[in-house]
């Protein structure tokens, strides 16, 4: 038995390579996509992370109490997480993508991971705190650090994206 996929291809090929757009308007979006990416696998692994965490803290059959302030930082982080994918998209429209471009709009996913990891390490016995609750003020400074550096990033971050961005976000 031979299967056909030729429905899958498209209609006409291109003759360009991967990568390489024809016009303008192709190389914003390849370059936007080629990033979109890497801020996917980040985010992802944060999430990753985060939801693997919380699952742990729903299977509370022999596991270590939970800590009630704990988990309401990891669902935040979450929604953080989240928010970060979903924003990162107005980058889209960017007329010129360059390195530095690139490096500001990873900077926040990444912090945004790093606390992931410090909020959300495993196993609690890997920690060698007796429970979340001790975990939690014992890791805090690490986890504030990299949680509240995003926040200057992101009013910068909506300042660059122009005056008008600005106006459209409503008054504070």
């Amino acid at each position: 038995m031979i299967l056909n996929f030729t429905f899958l291809l498209p209609s006409k090929l291109s003759n360009r390579s991967p990568g390489i757009s024809s016009g303008k308007l192709d190389q914003v979006d390849d370059s936007f996509n080629y990033v979109a990416v890497l801020v996917s696998i980040i985010v992802g692994l944060g999430l990753t992370r985060v939801l693997g965490q919380l699952s742990e803290t729903i299977q509370v059959q022999n596991r270590p109490r939970t800590y009630w302030v704990h988990t309401l930082w990891m669902i935040g982080l979450f929604i953080n997480l989240m928010l970060s994918w979903w924003v990162f998209y107005r980058w889209k429209s960017a007329p010129q993508w360059n390195f530095f471009l690139f490096i500001w709009v990873t900077i926040a996913p990444t912090l945004l991971y790093l606390a992931s990891g410090v909020l959300c390490p495993g196993e609690l016995e890997s920690t060698g705190a007796k429970d979340w609750r001790e975990y939690y003020y014992a890791n805090r400074r690490g986890f504030f650090f990299s949680f509240v550096a995003i926040w200057p990033l992101d009013i910068i971050d909506t300042l660059l994206k122009g005056k008008q961005h600005v106006i459209e976000q409503g008054p504070l």
